[in-house]
């Protein structure tokens, strides 16, 4: 804001490093959100890493998961009726 005393300066030029471009942190943030192309050795990679991953094998013993959520949802049922409920409002 220009006073009476002083008269408005131009913005201060920045120099040449902050127009040349991206550095490697916004290339790989830009990567991670899909704004640009992956090269073929990092798509290698990556499926590799993805590859890696172990995922625990059910017991010999255990329940299929729609036997097991109606087993819960028993026990859940059996406890809401033994708590009762209350009477009128709090």
């Amino acid at each position: 804001m220009a006073t009476e005393r002083r008269k408005a300066e131009r913005a201060k030029w920045k120099g040449d490093g902050v127009e040349v471009g991206p550095d490697g942190a916004e290339r790989a943030a830009d990567r991670a959100e899909g704004k640009t192309a992956v090269s073929v050795a990092d798509a290698a990679e990556q499926s590799r890493a993805d590859d890696a991953v172990d995922l625990p094998e059910p017991g010999p013993d255990a329940l299929p998961p729609e036997e097991k959520i109606a087993e819960v949802a028993e026990e859940h049922r059996e406890r809401q009726a033994s708590i009762g409920r209350g009477h009128g409002k709090i």
